[in-house]
């Protein structure tokens, strides 16, 4: 069975089914059109105007979800990654500075000071350069 548009039909609903309707989305995390299919479906089943088999199938194809929950660990680990090359580049950046240290005057190794506070513990170059503060600007 192939999925095409081949009947259109627009609802004008009321306020109060409307609201229903987006409740109902929200609730089973659907987009709008199959929020309404699946309503649809359960309901037409209910009046037995069609198989078990068909209900299934089309309760099956209007469940499917907004947002499927492994897209949200993939956001999760694309974020963990974006996160691992973020600190990556700051512990590389924080070594240049570091080779850099004795060419530069009080207020360039303040900024690097401040900038390694807020990496403090998550990349080894920011905790060199707090070793520097303590020894000595």
């Amino acid at each position: 069975m192939t999925f095409q548009r081949e009947h259109q039909l627009t609802l004008f609903l009321p306020p109060e089914l409307h609201l229903a309707l987006i409740k109902y989305q929200a609730q089973k995390e659907l987009g709008r059109p199959y929020a309404g299919l699946l309503l649809i479906t359960k309901q037409i089943y209910q009046e037995k105007l069609i198989t078990k088999e068909l209900y299934d199938i089309f309760v099956n194809r209007y469940s499917r979800k907004l947002v499927p929950e492994n897209f949200k660990e993939q956001e999760i680990v694309m974020q963990k990654r974006e996160l691992k090359v973020k600190l990556e580049n700051m512990n590389k950046t924080m070594g240049y500075a570091l080779q850099e240290w004795g060419l530069h005057n009080v207020e360039w190794k303040i900024k690097w000071i401040e900038k390694a506070r807020s990496f403090k513990d998550q990349i080894p170059n920011a905790n060199l350069i707090l070793e520097k503060e303590e020894k000595n600007l």
